[in-house]
């Protein structure tokens, strides 16, 4: 049982399709508004989480909810169908990257991160997963507008574009254990890099 003592610290529940596939992440309110509705299906989470609102007027008993942390939805939809990349966003590239500067391979707080385009924008360069790198400020201002050749600088990893549930992982940065150990047993065995960045 997770006891949050302020609402603002509840973390995010992973809402799945009737047939047990990832859809999205769903706060708190929204997850509650479904079970009030009798629009959860089922519940596969292994740790709940407890709400507590008011007191009742004539009881004086506090309402408390208990919701799991990944519920099946109702008619719930796929954000990301298997063959859609998800879109291209700082926090997510950041996040894909381990907060590492793809060129030097240090690590800095995402404040103190940039996106550097591997084929700069000016030469036609897309703003695309597979042509971006996270990168520390001295970094881009040295590699500029310059292919990685010119720079004389090498990437530490190969960039690419993350699945549907690699998207879902990049979207949270509390991942729960039971979640993180769900969202992965729907990731190829080739595809595990986020298996050491959850909070348990």
């Amino acid at each position: 049982m997770l006891e949050v003592a302020q609402t603002s610290h509840i973390p995010l529940i992973l809402g799945l399709d009737a047939g047990g596939r990832p859809v999205d992440w769903l706060p708190w309110q929204e997850a509650v508004t479904l079970l009030v509705r009798d629009e959860i299906a089922w519940f596969a989470g292994s740790q709940n989480i407890q709400i507590r609102g008011g007191n009742n007027h004539v009881s004086g008993e506090r309402t408390v909810i208990e919701l799991s942390s990944i519920v099946a939805i109702r008619n719930a939809r796929s954000l990301y169908t298997d063959d859609v990349t998800p879109p291209l966003t700082n926090d997510g590239l950041f996040r894909r990257d381990h907060n590492l500067c793809l060129y030097c391979g240090e690590r800095y707080p995402s404040s103190l991160l940039t996106r550097d385009h591997i084929m700069p924008q000016s030469r036609g360069g897309a703003s695309t997963w597979e042509n971006c790198a996270t990168s520390c400020r001295c970094c881009n201002q040295r590699k500029s507008d310059k292919s990685c050749e010119e720079a004389g600088m090498k990437l530490l990893a190969v960039p690419y574009a993350p699945s549907r549930i690699e998207a879902l992982l990049l979207r949270n940065k509390r991942v729960l254990a039971d979640q993180m150990e769900f969202l992965l047993a729907h990731l190829p065995k080739d595809r595990r890099v986020f298996e050491r960045n959850y909070v348990g």
